[in-house]
């Protein structure tokens, strides 16, 4: 859990500019069903750009998942956010 510093740190750093401009970008990349690596390969670009450490977890060559997971300060567990990058066209999914 993070204390009240941390978080308005955190809070300071992001912009709703900045929130609202990545997800015109990540909206206007084409990502159906099994051809999300157009949005993959941008959203691990955006990661390093922001000096984030991310990895590529490959599983099928064409959609891929990347992913950040945050290293804590003890040994126990931690939270990772994820979410779908595909989209569907076909109004049945």
């Amino acid at each position: 859990m993070i204390n009240d510093r941390e978080k308005e740190k955190i809070l300071k750093a992001i912009t709703r500019e900045e929130c609202a401009e990545l997800t015109k970008q990540l909206c206007d990349i084409p990502s159906p069903t099994g051809s999300e690596r157009e949005i993959g390969e941008f959203s691990l670009e955006w990661y390093r750009r922001e000096g984030i450490k991310a990895i590529r977890q490959e599983i099928d060559p064409n959609p891929f998942t990347p992913f950040r997971s945050a290293e804590g300060k003890g040994g126990g567990t931690f939270a990772q956010i994820n979410g779908h990058m595909d989209t569907s066209y076909t109004g049945t999914d």
